[in-house]
């Protein structure tokens, strides 16, 4: 089993994505005040044939982090988001249905896109969570 993960330093999500021939959108544009890149981890598991990038964002007066993680979807794909007791609602962006769930003080969002799951966790509103989402199709 092989598993190997890299640092991307100088380049933002969306020129990551692109750099690795990843045409589909899934980096946002926009992010709250405050929030600054931290760093761009991508991990590569030879055995499963799984990639994922994570992403970290944060925002140093108010000590909050924010992260989006990009994972490729395979056979082998498997795993949970944390959520309260709170509904789940439904937020449609070109033709992407993103599920919004709260956990605690977070906002998860999360979506399929072509063969990839994105997950972006913020503590923002819900509001500032589909401002997040729409940047990605800007």
């Amino acid at each position: 089993h092989m598993t190997e993960w890299f640092n991307i330093e100088n380049a933002t999500l969306a020129d990551t994505l692109s750099a690795l021939g990843i045409k589909t959108k899934m980096a946002p544009l926009w992010l709250p005040y405050g929030y600054e890149q931290a760093y761009i981890k991508m991990t590569k598991d030879y055995l499963l044939g799984e990639d994922s990038i994570f992403a970290k964002y944060e925002d140093h007066t108010k000590h909050s982090e924010m992260f989006v993680m990009i994972s490729k979807v395979t056979d082998s794909s498997s795993g949970t988001i944390e959520k309260d007791d709170r509904p789940v609602l439904e937020y449609v962006k070109e033709n992407t249905t993103w599920y919004i769930m709260h956990n605690l003080q977070q906002i998860n969002a999360v979506a399929l896109t072509g063969n990839y799951q994105v997950l972006i966790s913020a503590p923002v509103s819900v509001d500032e969570m589909k401002s997040i989402i729409n940047s990605i199709y800007e």
